[in-house]
């Protein structure tokens, strides 16, 4: 029992309690709460340490203090580290906020994501694949920066921008390992800069992040449509009659792909919609309603238009039907047959037979 109690320590003892107060009192609810007590802990035995040296002028109250000082500054560290934002390159953090932020990936998964690939570089004029040549299930790439030109037997099909992957449809095309090579050439029309994932690191960074694959999936879908529309604009001549200025006479004939793919939703906030969309505008055409659930969402953008398509290539009279419908449609007579009779042979069979009895002997 206590008969006298001794005065207040210093004041660096009660900051140091102080200092152990607060870093017991952190909540766990966040993620950083373990960095926040390790260097509230750091600062405590700091005051605590010196204290010892100076006040007490304990050397073990000093060097256990001392210890425990650099065990808490080394964690503190460390977490300072972890949780701090990944750095990217200009390029890289451009690919993040246009491609992958929206679809809510954080820049913690996303470098995770880059870490596995490499960043290489294209001159004018030199070739990324090979047509019938180039393996196809080996790596997938996302153009950073310039622009790709694809070809097929010398014959232009479309152009890789900035921002689009290099060789999606074939990432799709080959899920296993395969023996199937590029049908396309792709070369570089100035200098380009890509990212470039090899097929099996990728897939190992996928397997244990399914929601980046979920959204790279998406990613990938969303760019093949993309190909898709600017191959048949292209084909089919209207790149070049858009580019003509006849673009109000071109959409007013009889399209040949489906327009209402044009409003194919892949993602929380991006509608697939080709560059020929994009750019047509349409007079005396009545806008999009308000009630088409998530198609009335383009109204906060900007407006919308359908497209006005007449089906020609049905004849305006029925093949299948003939003049004289009244007369085609007589239901013919049925004649009841009768019933077939048994032959009369069978009936004789049935007779009564006569039995004879002799009479017997006297």
């Amino acid at each position: 029992m206590c008969k006298e109690w001794t005065p207040a320590q210093h004041s660096l003892f009660q900051t140091a309690n102080f200092f152990f107060a607060a870093a017991f009192l952190v909540p766990g609810s966040f993620k950083q709460s373990v960095l926040l007590v390790r260097a509230l802990l750091s600062f405590g035995y700091f005051f605590l340490a010196i204290w010892g040296g100076i006040e007490v002028c304990a050397p073990d109250i000093l060097l256990w203090n001392l210890i425990i000082v650099i065990l808490n500054c080394t964690h503190t560290a460390l977490l300072t580290w972890r949780f701090l934002p990944p750095t990217l390159t200009l390029e890289l953090t451009e690919l993040y906020i246009k491609v992958f932020k929206p679809l809510r990936v954080s820049k913690k998964h996303f470098k995770e994501l880059v870490r596995e690939a490499k960043v290489q570089t294209l001159e004018c004029g030199d070739i990324y694949a090979v047509e019938d040549v180039s393996p196809a299930d080996e790596r997938l790439s996302i153009l950073l920066k310039g622009r790709l030109r694809v070809t097929c037997d010398d014959t232009h099909l479309h152009f890789i921008n900035q921002h689009q992957f290099v060789d999606s449809p074939e990432w799709e095309a080959n899920h296993e390992q395969s023996d199937d090579v590029f049908q396309v050439t792709i070369t570089a029309e100035e200098d380009s800069t890509y990212i470039c994932w090899p097929r099996m690191k990728l897939e190992r960074v996928l397997r244990h992040r399914p929601m980046l694959k979920t959204v790279l999936d998406a990613v990938i879908g969303k760019d093949i449509t993309q190909k898709l529309y600017a191959l048949n604009e292209h084909l089919s001549g209207l790149t070049d009659e858009r580019n003509r200025g006849k673009r109000d006479a071109l959409w007013a004939k009889t399209n040949s792909r489906s327009m209402s793919m044009d409003a194919v939703n892949t993602g929380t906030s991006g509608l697939v919609r080709s560059q020929a969309y994009k750019l047509a505008s349409f007079k005396n055409v009545p806008p999009f309603s308000p009630n088409l659930g998530s198609m009335g969402k383009l109204q906060s953008h900007k407006p919308q238009h359908w497209v006005p398509v007449v089906a020609t290539q049905f004849p305006k009279k029925s093949p299948f039907i003939q003049q004289n419908s009244t007369n085609s449609l007589r239901i013919p007579e049925i004649h009841s047959t009768p019933p077939p009779q048994r032959s009369k042979s069978l009936k004789g069979s049935k007779k009564d037979r006569e039995v004879k009895f002799k009479a017997p002997l006297k």
